[in-house]
């Protein structure tokens, strides 16, 4: 863009116009001096908050005129001969990292993420080596301090610069210089250092993923070497912490820790007790799980312990706020309580004092009315005094009896007055239940009424059915019929009549048969139920088995006789009566039908 052009531009907008004000002065001004210069980007930054549309669009102006190559160039240049020159780097150092955090460029991105942001991370990495030399090898106290605090300025911009791009994190793991800076004795630095991997951790847990086995190894020997030759609490502490972000962030590491690094639990022993208790209790516990999955466990358990310890804090303090309350609750049931029992106590104080009195005044009575009568007993004469006595007993007994007999009727009404009011009840009852039948019954019969609709009818409707049936016989005649057809029909309903009445005759003597039949096997079932044992049974038993038919006794006789016969034979004799087929044998058929017609049934 020409001079004209850039006048043009800044006329029209005023931060560009600071831009390539600024730009132009750096073109200008000689190789001592471009420094300074690019300082004046600060303002220019300044001027737009951060994460705005305005600062990104001063951060594309600062690449478009690549004065973000002119900072990466700058950084690089060795500040050891210029006054304040280390301070200048770090300013440059933080003005890059705030170009680079937000940065779209238009043009060249590729560019500008792969050489120009991991170009910035290096010179950035190196600047900060290059500090924490010329720190060690610093007399003044004052200078130390200089150095130390720009140290921790680069420090700060390398942390901004990787958390606006987190593809850096594992390129930072990988740097050389970052392992050169933690090969230190310096316990600030190292310190800082520590904290830079911290952030890079924190920024991109899968960063330890991505760096190859030895650089990882080489940064935890470092790590632990440190642990084991340092006794400066913020150093351990540093380190613990640093350990435990690589453990967590990348959990198979954690069983190198134990292969590789024999006495580094008995080392995190040591510490315990000098400050940082809970980074150091936190891996020994990592590191006595043993195992990813095991680690897990255990990060769950502590968790749910921090949860569960959280509750119980809320709760507690839940409890704290409503104890106000509480103790005013419990102070007022309490002086209720005091109240109530005063009151009962003072009831029954008023309660005894009026039976103190009731029975002072029952003496008193008593004492007056025996006063009275020996009064009396004074006047009345010797010669009455046995009749006076013996009406004084006898009105003593009519009042005893009274109020004898006034208790067992109050007795007896108590005992009573239960079944009393559970024969009103039933009555009750009985009455409700009879009333709803009365109201279903009537319901009932107003509904048939209802449905034969020959009661309640009116003359008008009675009127007009009369007339439909004389027009319905009007309208169809009954058929004349001759005398000799009538005869007929009149013959043939008869003997219809005379047959029907025959049938009904039988059926009704069937029936009386089969009647007499059933009563009579009941009879004799009852009968042989009842039996006793021949060796108990009497005449009169056997007289009642006694058939009064003579064909029947006589075939009874003769069936008995058979089977005697057939038991006195011997059992050989008898093998071939079970299966023959006797015409006289099969006559020996019970048939209760020919029974009855024998005994006259």
């Amino acid at each position: 863009m020409s001079d004209g052009e850039g006048s043009k531009a800044g006329a029209s907008d005023p931060v560009e116009a600071r831009v390539l004000d600024v730009a132009m002065r750096v073109a200008d001004a000689a190789d001592g001096d471009v420094a300074r210069e690019l300082l004046l980007l600060q303002d220019v930054l300044a001027s737009a908050p951060a994460g705005s549309k305005e600062s990104g669009r001063i951060k594309q102006l600062l690449w478009y005129y690549e004065l973000v190559q002119y900072l990466l160039l700058v950084l690089e240049k060795d500040y050891s001969r210029t006054q304040e020159g280390w301070s200048v780097a770090a300013q440059i150092a933080q003005i890059l990292s705030t170009c680079c955090v937000g940065l779209k460029p238009l043009t060249d991105a590729e560019e500008f993420h792969s050489q120009v942001l991991p170009a910035a991370l290096e010179g950035m990495l190196l600047l900060a080596r290059r500090l924490q030399a010329r720190m060690l090898h610093a007399r003044k106290e004052e200078e130390k301090n200089g150095f130390l605090q720009n140290f921790q300025n680069v420090v700060d911009s390398i942390c901004w610069l990787f958390g606006g791009h987190i593809e850096l994190t594992s390129r930072a793991l990988k740097s050389e210089h970052l392992q050169q800076l933690l090969i230190t004795d310096d316990a600030d630095t190292a310190c800082s250092t520590m904290s830079l991997i911290q952030n890079v951790l924190r920024t991109n847990r899968g960063a330890v993923g991505e760096v190859d086995e030895k650089t990882m190894n080489a940064i935890l020997d470092e790590l632990v070497y440190k642990l084991a030759v340092t006794s400066d609490p913020r150093l351990g502490g540093g380190v613990a912490r640093a350990l435990l972000c690589i453990a967590e962030s990348h959990r198979p590491i954690i069983a190198s820790f134990s292969t590789r690094f024999k006495g580094l639990q008995l080392l995190l022993n040591m510490w315990i007790g000098k400050g940082f208790e809970k980074d150091f209790r936190r891996l020994l516990d990592l590191l006595s799980a043993g195992s990813n999955k095991q680690a897990e466990l255990q990060h769950l358990h502590k968790a749910a312990s921090v949860v569960q310890s959280a509750w119980r804090a809320y709760r507690a303090r839940c409890r704290l706020k409503k104890l106000p309350h509480a103790v005013t609750y419990l102070q007022r049931s309490f002086r209720q309580k005091r109240e109530k029992e005063r009151l009962q106590s003072e009831q029954q104080r008023q309660q005894e004092e009026l039976r103190q009195e009731l029975i002072i005044r029952r003496q008193r009575a008593m004492r007056t009315s025996r006063q009275r009568r020996l009064l009396l007993l004074e006047i009345v004469p010797a010669n009455e005094m046995d009749r006076y006595l013996a009406l004084e007993m006898t009105r003593a007994a009519v009042l005893i009896q009274a109020r004898w007999r006034g208790f067992q009727k109050r007795k007896a009404f108590r005992r009573d007055r239960q079944l009393l009011l559970q024969a009103k009840a039933a009555v009750t009852i009985q009455r409700a239940v009879r009333r709803f039948l009365e109201r279903r019954h009537s319901q009932q019969t107003a509904a048939s009424s209802r449905s034969l609709g020959w009661r309640g009818m009116s003359d008008a409707r009675r009127m007009e059915l009369r007339a439909h049936i004389e027009e319905h016989i009007q309208k169809h005649p009954a058929t004349p019929m001759h005398g000799e057809e009538a005869r007929e029909l009149h013959n043939h309903a008869q003997a219809l009549l005379g047959q029907f009445l025959l049938q009904r005759q039988l059926g009704r003597q069937s029936e009386q048969r089969r009647a007499a039949t059933l009563a009579q096997i009941n009879t004799q079932a009852e009968l042989l139920a009842n039996i006793p044992i021949p060796a108990q049974a009497s005449p009169r038993d056997v007289e009642a088995l006694r058939s009064r038919s003579g064909p029947v006794a006589a075939r009874a006789r003769q069936a008995h006789s058979l089977a005697l016969r057939s038991l006195r034979r011997a059992w050989w004799q008898r093998l071939g009566e079970e299966s023959s087929t006797d015409p006289d044998q099969s006559s020996t058929t019970w048939d209760p039908e020919r029974e009855l017609e024998l005994a006259g049934v």
